[in-house]
C-alpha cells in the first residue's frame, strides 16, 4: 500500500526512527485541489481547497508500517487520497485545529 507524504515523514531519520526502516520511495506525485497549510508550532495539513496542489511523495509501506505511523500521527488522521497520477493511497491529515 502506498501513503503520500508532504512534510516530515519524507525525512529519512524520521522514518528511520518510527519505522526501523527507510520506506520504498514509489514515486513523487501530487494532490490536486488540495492545500498545504502551516496550523503553527511546526506542524502543516493539507485541507481540500480547489485549484490547489500538494506536491509529496508516494511511498510504499506494509501494515505494520502503517500501524507504527498511526501511533506516531497521533495528531493526524489516515485518509484516503486519490493522487494526480490515480494511485490510491493514504494522507495523513491534522484532526480538527488542535494547534
Amino acid at each position: 500500500m502506498y501513503i503520500f507524504v508532504y512534510g516530515t515523514l519524507r525525512d529519512e531519520a524520521l522514518d528511520d526512527k518510527v519505522l526501523g526502516h527507510v520506506p520504498i520511495l514509489f514515486a513523487k506525485d501530487w494532490l490536486q485541489n488540495w492545500k498545504k497549510i502551516y496550523k503553527g508550532k511546526g506542524y502543516y495539513t493539507i485541507e481540500p481547497i480547489p485549484g490547489s496542489i500538494v506536491s509529496g511523495d508516494l511511498v510504499e509501506v506494509d501494515q505494520e508500517d502503517m500501524e507504527k505511523l498511526d501511533d506516531w500521527e497521533d495528531l493526524y488522521v489516515r485518509t484516503a487520497v486519490t493522487t494526480l497520477s490515480g494511485y490510491d493511497c493514504f494522507a495523513y491529515i491534522l484532526k480538527g485545529n488542535v494547534i
